[in-house]
This record gives C-alpha cells, sequence and structure tokens, in this order.
C-alpha cells in the first residue's frame, strides 16, 4: 500500500517533471513567448520598412516640388517675355497706324518710332554681308 509520508519533496518534483502534462505546460509556455518575440521582430522590420519608404516618399516629393517650382519661374519668365513682346508689337502697330494716317515726315518727327527693348535685342541678331 502506498503511504503518502514515504514520499519526500524530491521525489514529488522529480515526478511532476517527468509527467507529461508539466512537460507541456513549459513547452507551451515556451513556445507562446518565442512566438510573441518573433512577432515583436517582425513587427520591428515592418515599422523600419516603412520608416524607409516613407523618409523615399518624403525625398522624392521634396524633389518635385524644387522642380515645380523651378518650372513655374521658367513659365512665368516666358510668359513676362512674351507681354514685352506684345506690348512692342502693339506699339510698333499703332505707330503705324499714325504714320499711314498722317503725313509721313511731320509724323515721325512729333512721334518716334518705338526702340526695341533690349530683352529683345538677342532674338534679332543683326545680319553682318
Amino acid at each position: 500500500m502506498f503511504h503518502l509520508e514515504m514520499l519526500d519533496m524530491t521525489t514529488i518534483v522529480v515526478a511532476l517533471l517527468s509527467s507529461g502534462a508539466v512537460a507541456s505546460v513549459l513547452t507551451v509556455v515556451l513556445t507562446r513567448r518565442d512566438r510573441l518575440s518573433h512577432a515583436y521582430t517582425e513587427l520591428t522590420k515592418a515599422q523600419s520598412n516603412m520608416q524607409e519608404e516613407i523618409d523615399a516618399q518624403d525625398a522624392k516629393l521634396s524633389r518635385l516640388f524644387k522642380e515645380n517650382d523651378s518650372l513655374r519661374d521658367t513659365l512665368h519668365a516666358y510668359e513676362d517675355k512674351d507681354l514685352e513682346r506684345t506690348r512692342y508689337i502693339r506699339g510698333l502697330y499703332h505707330w503705324m497706324d499714325g504714320l499711314c494716317q498722317e503725313e509721313g515726315l511731320a509724323y515721325v518727327r512729333t512721334h518716334p518710332k518705338p526702340s526695341l527693348p533690349d530683352s529683345m535685342r538677342v532674338d534679332f541678331p543683326r545680319f553682318n554681308q
């Protein structure tokens, strides 16, 4: 017959550790810890990759904004040049209209021909013969 007094603490611990229930509980706890550790590592990697992508997109946006500003400045320069050409041509045609409606020499003396703006002189080079 089995008596409880015959068991000491070491025998109880050995019996519990050698049983499948304790081993499976320990296995479950350790496996869960490993899975959580692995999940944390994967989340950290994913966060790092996302941060790199965000930084790359920020750099790309910054480059595109600078390019847009440059193109806008170029467009404004062309528009300003176009407005200056239009002003000159309109002035020249108004002068020609007055020249045609009045006597030529008297009109030319009182109304000088509009001069070509300096900024447009590069567009009309002199032809050397």
